[in-house]
């Protein structure tokens, strides 16, 4: 039930990140979430989009280094401790979150949190098991 997650190496450099998302966008892929973290030199664009497949190739046909990793998205209560909740599941057990950012599509209901763990398969079982709505690649498409 893991999600894709499209990583990008970006320069750190003025108009870099917006090369991308307009690329994307006049390509028509709707980003979804977005997370970017930087180093001096360059940095790393973390989305997921509404069509995964056609955002790789949309980057990579303008040359830029692409990887896809598997993630876990989980819907939380769009409440304070809604996130929290999630992750003490996961802490409770040992279970390290490796980098974690979250979206809202449906403010006041629900907001979207994107996992990225070691065992993902364990955390989804975990998570399911203490109630928490796993969000596919289908749901996604369909925010």
């Amino acid at each position: 039930m893991a999600i894709q997650q499209v990583s990008v190496f970006v320069q750190n450099q003025p108009g870099a990140l917006s090369a991308i998302c307009k690329l994307l966008a006049e390509s028509g892929v709707d980003m979804r979430a977005m997370f970017i973290a930087d180093t001096q030199e360059f940095s790393i664009l973390r989305l997921i989009a509404d069509d995964t497949d056609k955002a790789v190739t949309v980057l990579r046909d303008q040359n830029c280094i692409v990887a896809i990793n598997s993630v876990i998205g989980v819907a939380v209560p769009d409440t304070p401790g809604g996130i929290a909740g999630m992750l003490r599941v996961l802490s409770e057990i040992g279970m390290n979150v490796e980098y974690t950012y979250a979206f809202v599509a449906h403010p006041g209901e629900r907001a979207y949190v994107v996992l990225r763990v070691e065992d993902i398969e364990n955390a989804e079982d975990i998570l399911k098991k203490a109630g928490f709505l796993l969000i596919t690649e289908q749901d996604i498409q369909n925010l």
